[in-house]
């Protein structure tokens, strides 16, 4: 699921390839969750990160290098689980804020 998808709107909402940086401008009112699943030999290309808002559901596949990204409303807290097949699946609240990068990181261990 790498690429961009776009919300009713048209403003893009996520970008998981390895060359995207954000392009277009989001509203206002959003910010963006990012960061980097590695594992204990490194980034986890294919990991999935499954992103839950008070008004919807995401999951974004990491790229080649292991990032993620997305813009979204900013309602919060945001509840992100993070998961790799053989790799224990790690659980994290956290709460962003509009126009800003909030970065969220995964170290996953083997099961």
């Amino acid at each position: 699921m790498h690429g961009e998808v776009r919300d009713r709107h048209g403003h893009p909402v996520l970008d998981a390839g390895p060359a995207r940086v954000d392009d277009g401008r989001p509203p206002k009112t959003w910010g963006k969750i990012t960061g980097i699943v590695t594992g204990p030999a490194g980034p986890l290309p294919g990991a999935v990160v499954r992103i839950t808002t008070s008004g919807a559901h995401y999951t974004v596949i990491t790229d080649a290098s292991g990032h993620y990204r997305l813009w979204v409303d900013a309602r919060n807290p945001l509840q992100v689980i993070c998961a790799d097949d053989g790799d224990q699946s790690q659980m994290a609240t956290v709460g962003i804020r509009r126009g800003a990068t909030t970065t969220l990181n995964f170290t996953l261990q083997k099961v």
